[in-house]
């Protein structure tokens, strides 16, 4: 069985290990997006053309982006869900009250085991069922 301060030590490395995997996760997607919309840019601005074979390069011929490339960055866009949607501001709204529990369970929990911890401390200090029958 376990005790409180167990426990929590293992529900703590259970959450940190997910929390670090998603932390690690949403930052390299951040950084992919980032390579994206910094590619779009250049694409719009006409300095960076996507990979054309040198069979259709011809000079004084001006480059198109290929549509390959194109559609799959299209594909990409609507795959990501609209931020606007009522579906959507539920399931963020029942996200963020899950986390918000969360953290207030891991606060109660801690705060019982502090609880638990002065308790055990009194009960040692004021130990009313000792054997000594003295003065007091």
């Amino acid at each position: 069985m376990y005790d409180f301060k167990s426990l929590h030590l293992l529900t703590t490395a259970i959450v940190q290990s997910h929390l670090s995997g998603i932390h690690s996760a949403v930052k390299m997607l951040g950084a992919r997006v980032k390579i994206l919309v910094q590619y779009l840019a250049d694409v719009k601005k006409g300095t960076v053309f996507p990979y054309t074979p040198p069979a259709l390069t011809y000079v004084g011929v001006i480059q198109q982006p290929a549509p390959a490339a194109m559609r799959q960055i299209a594909s990409l866009c609507q795959r990501l869900p609209a931020l606007d949607t009522a579906s959507f501001q539920h399931e963020h709204m029942a996200e963020f009250n899950d986390s918000l529990l969360l953290a207030y369970l891991a606060t109660v929990t801690k705060s019982a085991q502090t609880l638990n911890e002065v308790v055990d401390r009194f009960n040692v200090g004021f130990d009313r069922h000792s054997r000594r029958r003295g003065l007091f």
